[in-house]
């Protein structure tokens, strides 16, 4: 079915579709305040996090956002640091391309940050910088400057 992002029946279908896709998935509903997120351990550092855009019962009219996947890890002093992110997930096409193209990412974002590259020193997760250079999770070269 076609999705028409004007249609409040067809953003609750959606809604629903997404939703059952993060419980067979795995994916585990977050606390908050806004839109619905939803996230699933990789280890006890590491984990993907969706952000669904469903509000209520149903996702936000088109161009309010586009769904999101990113990889987080929580650093040795406790913040999370997002270590990789995937393109949007846009809404439009078919109801069922839109969830096949969000597991799509969500799984290659699963693997990213599974296979990413560790620091030499801390074995952390590295990341790349706005500059592209691959950084680690824990900024640990921080530290090694200081002393």
């Amino acid at each position: 079915m076609e999705y028409i992002p004007q249609d409040p029946r067809h953003r609750r279908l959606l809604a629903a579709g997404i939703k059952s896709l993060m419980d067979s998935s795995g994916f585990q509903q977050e606390e908050n305040i806004g839109e619905l997120v939803f996230s699933r351990e990789i280890n006890e550092y590491m984990r993907v996090v969706v952000f669904t855009s469903i509000v209520g019962n149903e996702v936000r009219e088109k161009d309010a956002d586009a769904i999101r996947i990113c990889g987080v890890y929580k650093t040795r002093d406790g913040r999370e640091r997002g270590i990789v992110k995937a393109s949007r997930v846009y809404r439009t096409g078919h109801i069922e391309s839109i969830s096949t193209r969000l597991l799509n990412r969500m799984r290659a974002v699963w693997k990213k940050v599974k296979n990413s590259e560790k620091c030499n020193f801390c074995g952390a997760p590295k990341f790349r910088s706005k500059k592209g250079n691959l950084v680690c999770g824990d900024l640990c070269y921080l530290e090694r400057q200081e002393k």
